[in-house]
């Protein structure tokens, strides 16, 4: 996207009685400015035009020895003749008063030689490229998704001269102009979900007039946390293409540690006989580092749920699935305190470990060739789980 002005002046040289030679402008006294978007869209720029503001540019003319003959501090007043002697010239035009750093303050510059000759007309056509750098902030959703009470710092660090970028120059799309210089960014804020604050700093060294850093601002996971997510830094085309990239990184994910354990004193799947029974340890030991939210426990034998609703006791209790660790219903912990699964004055949730026993289950089990299964689930405080079954099989001798 080539962005340019072009200076024409009609330069003319007369022979008059006194030799005294003439250069004339041949657009009658006007700079016709142009300015190249995107290699088609063209847009004419008058000295009047509110576009761009002519008065800002300087011109100067020097000759062959560099001694300044003519200079317009003003362009739009240049006169319509300039009186001027053959030879050889350098014509100069540049953004006048220029800060080092500005916002929607574009510096143009464009240096040509021409020659007078006698008796002839010339035409100077002058190039005002672009001479401070641009830079720009594009924020991606991602970033504003995720991000508050933000702004983009950038520094010219040569001339220690710094513009911010509040979120409402960004809305409007504002852009910054910086002297040559390497640049410093700086993007602050806090976390919407935490109000962490995000300071990411980058640098760019390698820095040229006509450079316009586009800032692609935005959030990415990254595999680490030191301070760089997602900034994507474009190169507008009229310029040098480089890409510099600087991430703001996601929101760091806690470790979550180990998930639960469950380890049973005996097998997995284990037979008792009746004289076993009776003196029978089947205890299940429970390890969650990150703590105990939930501990199920689930009686999956129809017979043994048959049994326990012939107790005459509520659903909650009858249902044969309890959280052992989360106990409100008070009936279900006087049944559970009788078995010693429950007690109120220890209570499970919370704990990195615990054990209980359904040995006193076995008074409610007899021989029989059905299995009698118990399923075991817990959940840690970070929602991971683990579930394991132990099937108890009777027997009479």
């Amino acid at each position: 996207m080539k962005k340019f002005i072009y200076l024409f002046l009609a330069v003319a040289a007369f022979a008059t009685a006194s030799c005294q030679e003439k250069m004339v402008s041949g657009a009658k006294g006007t700079l016709a400015f142009t300015l190249e978007y995107d290699g088609n869209d063209y847009i004419d720029i008058s000295t009047k035009a509110v576009d761009f503001n002519l008065s800002s540019m300087a011109v100067v003319i020097r000759d062959a020895g560099d001694t300044e003959v003519a200079s317009y501090p003003d362009a739009s007043a240049m006169p319509a003749e300039i009186q001027l002697a053959p030879g050889q010239y350098t014509v100069k035009a540049y953004t006048s008063g220029v800060a080092e750093a500005a916002f929607d303050s574009p510096s143009f510059s464009g240096e040509k030689e021409f020659t007078i000759t006698e008796g002839e007309v010339t035409t100077v056509e002058l190039s005002c490229g672009l001479d401070n750098v641009k830079v720009s902030v594009n924020l991606d959703k991602s970033f504003t998704d995720a991000i508050k009470d933000y702004s983009v710092t950038v520094t010219a660090v040569n001339y220690d001269k710094s513009l911010v970028f509040t979120s409402q120059y960004i809305e409007e799309g504002k852009a910054a102009y910086f002297a040559v210089s390497p640049l410093k960014v700086n993007v602050v804020g806090k976390r919407i979900s935490n109000d962490e604050p995000v300071d990411i700093v980058t640098d760019i060294e390698d820095v040229n007039p006509r450079d316009h850093f586009i800032l692609n601002i935005s959030v990415k996971e990254v595999p680490s946390t030191e301070g760089s997510g997602t900034i994507k830094i474009s190169i507008d085309e009229s310029t040098n293409d480089r890409n510099v990239d600087i991430t703001v990184p996601a929101e760091p994910v806690e470790p979550v540690g180990a998930a639960p354990e469950i380890t049973f004193s005996c097998p997995d799947d284990v037979t008792f006989t009746d004289a076993e029974a009776q003196s029978a340890v089947v205890d299940v030991t429970i390890k969650a580092e990150n703590g105990i939210e939930n501990l199920y426990v689930k009686i999956e034998s129809q017979t043994l749920l048959g049994l326990l609703g012939g107790l005459g006791l509520g659903d909650v209790v009858a249902s044969g699935n309890w959280d052992i660790a989360n106990v409100s219903d008070p009936e279900l912990a006087e049944f559970l305190g009788g078995l010693g699964l429950y007690n109120a004055e220890d209570p499970i949730k919370g704990k990195t470990e615990h054990t209980f026993s359904i040995g006193l289950f076995m008074s409610f089990m007899f021989a029989s060739p059905d299995p009698y299964p118990f399923a075991i689930r817990v959940v840690d405080s970070k929602g991971q789980e683990t579930s394991k079954t132990l099937t108890v099989h009777r027997v009479a001798e």
